[in-house]
């Protein structure tokens, strides 16, 4: 491992190096621990071996660095609550306020889920009360006896307080009757919900399948609540396909720049899409998948009306920083940590595993491929792409399963298989989708869209609900403390930056 990469990677990437000091001073506090100093190493260790080395003193970054690590930790401490809760609860009362809703429907019945932030927790006993921020789930049968709180209001609710093996606290309420409003709550989050029902219920009533129209109105709205369907995908580790990423704001964005830049100048073209891409965003509410995506494509369209092109990483750190000054409870969530580092497994992984993979398949000139018939041309492009899926995927697992393993200790085999064409299927889904809601309005070619988008969708999903259960394996570990991951993570990185350099550094030589 080279450290001089390393300082030379930070110091060409400061966005993501600041917003990586700012994530481990939360992540030292909420997650308290020995190992949670060791992805320090990482940051600031290249620094003491260039001032070591060189005989000069510290970066000024390095002690930015520092200081922006030290801020949040002191900030997280003082503002959120961080709690080893006993294995029974607490009892007491909490004051909520409600940041997102979702109806989550099983063979179970239905039920109402509210992601929420407790303020205040007074325990029954007297003892043990809770001052300070935390974010919080609260589950609630869906009855027709009692109507559903309204995210209008913050609560004083009535429950026992949980944490879970995840980390995870959870408010267990046994009645809406609970729940005593206290203030109005100020936001989007009511209105927000029922525009996506309202959109949900239009959109299946276009589509004659109820499974399909079922997933592409989740696929539109970011709301699944067909349980069955969810189970289905996880089946083979797709579950990632069925949250709002970078994956369909990319598709979003294309479709948008191509059909607006045929009939509206480019600068216009531009501005039009930064602005149905905001407002989209605006729909799908404060999620860190969503924000994160949203992010990094307005900063690259403005780059590009700019005429500047900026660094991916960096665009990744700044989105990091905007995140965590936005919520820093964001980094308690499992979209959160899937989202980042699944952005840069492929932005960092997946060039030095394509350049694997030439070595092991051959390849081909375009002067020489151009030469051979028609077949031969065709087969060469289907293996350039079953290649090029094959390192987006052993990029992409090299971080998502050891936190899979962490969190669900299972992992299914044909989520390696699926995951080299199956997001690609999707993205054709989504297209086709997002066709025919562009052609709509002209009967003849926004009918045959509808029809075309829906007898696809089907065709597709076909290929998860109908593979037998017997064909389900899966590799199983057992609960393991999360300092391997940490260190697992913080060494990959490392490698993936030093490889990322270390190609930078022969391509230059090549000038030379």
């Amino acid at each position: 491992m080279n450290l001089s990469l390393i300082f030379q990677a930070w110091l060409k990437y400061p966005a993501l190096f600041y917003g990586l000091s700012m994530l481990l001073g939360y992540f030292c506090y909420f997650f308290s621990s020995a190992y949670s100093f060791i992805p320090l190493l990482a940051l600031w260790l290249p620094f003491l071996y260039e001032a070591t080395t060189q005989k000069k003193g510290l970066h000024l970054s390095c002690y930015l660095s520092i200081f922006l690590c030290l801020s949040c930790y002191i900030h997280a401490r003082s503002s959120f609550a961080c709690l080893d809760l006993p294995e029974k609860g607490l009892e007491g009362q909490a004051f909520l306020s409600i940041s997102s809703i979702e109806k989550r429907s099983s063979i179970f019945g239905s039920r109402w889920v509210y992601s929420c932030f407790l303020h205040q927790f007074n325990c029954s006993n007297g003892k043990n009360n809770i001052n300070g921020r935390l974010r919080c789930f609260v589950q609630i049968p869906s009855s027709q006896q009692f109507a559903r709180p309204s995210a209008n209001y913050a609560y004083l609710v009535k429950g026992r307080l949980y944490k879970n093996e995840r980390g995870s606290y959870f408010l267990k309420v046994s009645s809406p009757g609970f729940w005593k409003a206290t203030r109005p709550n100020l936001g989007l989050v009511e209105k927000r919900f029922k525009i996506k029902k309202q959109l949900q219920a239009k959109m299946k009533s276009y589509f004659s399948n109820p499974v399909a129209a079922s997933f592409l109105a989740g696929m539109a709205t970011g709301e699944f609540d067909d349980g069955w369907l969810k189970q289905q995908f996880s089946r083979f580790g797709l579950q990632h396909l069925m949250a709002i990423s970078g994956f369909h704001f990319a598709i979003l964005v294309f479709i948008l720049t191509v059909f607006l830049r045929v009939c509206l100048p480019f600068r216009l073209s531009i501005f039009f899409t930064l602005s149905l891409i905001s407002s989209y965003a605006l729909l799908l509410g404060p999620v860190p998948s969503v924000m994160r995506a949203w992010l990094m494509c307005t900063f690259t369209l403005v780059g590009s009306l700019l005429g500047k092109e900026g660094s991916s990483l960096n665009f990744l750190g700044v989105a990091l920083i905007i995140l965590l000054l936005f919520d820093p409870l964001f980094i308690q969530t499992l979209g959160f940590q899937f989202s980042f580092l699944t952005t840069v497994a492929i932005v960092t992984l997946y060039r030095p595993m394509d350049r694997f993979l030439e070595e092991i398949f051959t390849t081909y000139q375009l002067k020489e491929i151009v030469q051979t018939n028609l077949f031969n041309q065709y087969g060469y492009c289907f293996l350039a792409f079953f290649r090029k899926s094959m390192a987006l995927g052993i990029a992409v697992n090299l971080f998502a399963i050891p936190l899979t393993l962490y969190y669900f200790q299972k992992f299914p085999y044909l989520s390696m298989l699926y995951n080299l064409f199956f997001p690609c299927l999707v993205a054709f889904a989504l297209f086709f989708l997002m066709m025919a809601f562009l052609f709509s309005s002209l009967p003849l070619a926004g009918n045959f869209l509808v029809w075309w988008s829906n007898y696809y969708t089907d065709v597709i999903l076909k290929m998860t609900y109908q593979l037998p259960l017997s064909l389900d394996a899966h590799f199983s570990v057992r609960p393991f403390s999360a300092i391997y991951l940490v260190v697992y993570f913080t060494f990959l990185l490392v490698i993936a930056l030093s490889l990322q350099e270390q190609k930078k550094e022969q391509a230059a030589l090549l000038f030379v």
